[in-house]
């Protein structure tokens, strides 16, 4: 019986312990699948437009939370990712996105940049960021302390 009550007290505390920390790692492996699906999007975009041969639209919907990939009127969907899916249960004040549409063109040209900011802080725990654009390898994650910048005006 003593034996019994001390494993429960043993792990208890490592409950105790381990969640916080848990919670922390499970947030920050959401937030960089997010901006890693949303850098697959973008270069399936560059793949879509080389292969059929006709300017491709990357725009984002704030109410829906969705990044999608059409053709330029809009009439196609290629892909689209929908942000405040169950899998990243992420919220419209954590997302700041670039000015959308964006075109990209059949030679690998884009008609500007994209920039797609996710940020989640998680109490006093460090924030947790991530940001894609249309250069190939501009995928950026970072953990930082403090809270996340601003977005830009």
């Amino acid at each position: 019986m003593i034996e019994l009550i001390t494993v429960l007290v043993v792990l208890a505390l490592l409950i105790v312990i381990v969640g916080p920390r848990l919670s922390t790692i499970i947030t920050q492996t959401r937030v960089n699948r997010a901006a890693s699906e949303i850098q697959n999007d973008v270069e399936a975009a560059f793949a879509i437009a080389s292969r059929n041969r006709q300017p491709i639209r990357i725009q984002w919907n704030s109410g829906a939370m969705e990044l999608g990939v059409t053709n330029r009127a809009g009439t196609t969907t290629y892909r689209r990712t929908l942000l405040a899916h169950s899998e990243y249960q992420l919220k419209s004040s954590q997302v700041t996105v670039s000015d959308t549409p964006l075109v990209i063109f059949p030679n690998g040209l884009a008609s500007d940049t994209l920039h797609v900011k996710i940020s989640v802080e998680i109490g006093r725990a460090p924030s947790s960021s991530a940001s894609a654009s249309p250069a190939r390898d501009s995928f950026r994650s970072s953990s930082h302390a403090g809270s996340p910048s601003p977005p830009p005006a």
